[in-house]
C-alpha cells in the first residue's frame, strides 16, 4: 500500500511540474515600439495628469504634486488578438493625497500614456508593467 501511495504521490508531483501548453501566437504578439506615429509632444502633460487626478481622487483638493517625469515616446497594446496598439508619450507623476480617513496616504507614482494631449491609459507603477514583456519606465524623456 505504501508503494502505491508513493507512486501516486510521485505521479501527481510530476504532473504538476509539467509545462503549461504554450499560448497562441496571437497572445505572443508585441508591437514594434518604433513603428507607430507617437503624435506631437504633449506640452500640456502636467495639466492633463492633474485633470485625471481631479476626476479620480477621493479628495482632489488635497493633492500635493511631488514630481512629473518629462514625456518619452511609448506605446501600449489595446487589443492583442487584433494586433492593435496605441502610440503616444508617457509620463509618471508622483502625488501625495488624502485617503478616506482624511490622512495623507504617502507619495504614490502612476504612469500615464498620452496621445494628442489626452490620457489614453494609466497604470499604478506598483504593477511594474505596461503589458507582458514591457516594463513601466519613469525615466525622463528628452
Amino acid at each position: 500500500m505504501r508503494k502505491l501511495y508513493a507512486l501516486l504521490l510521485t505521479s501527481a508531483f510530476l504532473t504538476g511540474c509539467a509545462a503549461a501548453p504554450s499560448s497562441s501566437t496571437q497572445d505572443e504578439w508585441k508591437p514594434d515600439p518604433h513603428a507607430g506615429d507617437h503624435g506631437p509632444y504633449p506640452t500640456n502633460y502636467q495639466e492633463a495628469v492633474k485633470a485625471w487626478y481631479e476626476a479620480n481622487l477621493k479628495d482632489p483638493e488635497s493633492a500635493r504634486y511631488v514630481s512629473f517625469s518629462r514625456p518619452r515616446e511609448e506605446h501600449a497594446i489595446t487589443n492583442v488578438h487584433e494586433h492593435e496598439a496605441v502610440y503616444g508619450w508617457s509620463t509618471c507623476a508622483t502625488v501625495n493625497a488624502k485617503n478616506s480617513y482624511g490622512g495623507y496616504a504617502g507619495p504614490k507614482t502612476r504612469w500615464f500614456l498620452l496621445r494628442d494631449g489626452e490620457i489614453v491609459t494609466t497604470r499604478d507603477t506598483a504593477m511594474g508593467i505596461i503589458y507582458r514583456g514591457r516594463r513601466i519606465n519613469c525615466d525622463d524623456g528628452s
